[in-house]
């Protein structure tokens, strides 16, 4: 399901809360983009702390939260 967020003069934006909870996202971690040839935006979530990046990515195979 696509997730809208308008970007301000500033050139900031706000990630929906979804998005934050799904990925376990938190204030300082970082966000790296890429754009593709065809043009599409993709959006990583760098967490500072990897191990809870693994922990937020297996958690939901483990059926555990």
């Amino acid at each position: 399901m696509p997730h809208t967020s308008t970007l301000t003069k500033l050139g900031t934006t706000t990630v929906p809360r979804s998005i934050r909870e799904a990925l376990d996202m938190r204030p300082g971690d970082r966000l790296e983009w890429q754009v593709t040839r065809d043009g599409a935006v993709l959006c990583r979530h760098k967490p500072r702390d990897p191990q809870r990046a693994t922990v937020s990515v297996v958690s939901p195979i483990l059926g555990r939260q």
